[in-house]
């Protein structure tokens, strides 16, 4: 398991720490106020954004972990 920030990189993807590229379909969890909840990544044709239980947020800084 890896936890850390989740940041974007050059090539538009997003990576926790720095270390392996997320793309389409990968699972993590955000840390939020109410606990750790899960999510998963998608792409809009433009850009990957996060996405739960029908909601989607393009994250600045977000803490997650993901295995």
């Amino acid at each position: 398991m890896v936890q850390g920030y989740l940041k974007k990189q050059d090539s538009g993807r997003y990576a926790v720490i720095g270390q392996t590229e997320l793309s389409c379909g990968a699972n993590l969890q955000v840390e939020t106020a109410r606990g750790w909840v899960p999510m998963w990544i998608e792409h809009d044709g433009n850009d990957y954004y996060l996405v739960t239980n029908g909601l989607s947020l393009y994250p600045k800084t977000v803490y997650v972990r993901y295995c």
